[in-house]
């Protein structure tokens, strides 16, 4: 991800991850992510992106087309 939308994604969302109830705040256990995913045609734009920690970026998972998302 671009070098700018990764910061304005970190300050758009208060630098902790997006998941409701989830506590992490720390910037480098945090990962950009796009809500629509990047392999299903979502745009690498503001909008589009989340931070989320580790442990809820993988909870995402694969779905039944084998693509994360």
């Amino acid at each position: 991800i671009l070098t700018f939308v990764k910061e304005i994604v970190k300050y758009k969302k208060s630098q902790k991850c997006c998941y409701p109830g989830c506590t992490i705040t720390n910037y480098n256990d945090l990962e950009k992510d796009h809500i629509t995913p990047w392999s299903k045609g979502g745009r690498t734009i503001v909008d589009n992106l989340q931070l989320l920690c580790k442990t809820h970026n993988a909870a995402k998972g694969v779905d039944e087309d084998g693509i994360k998302g």
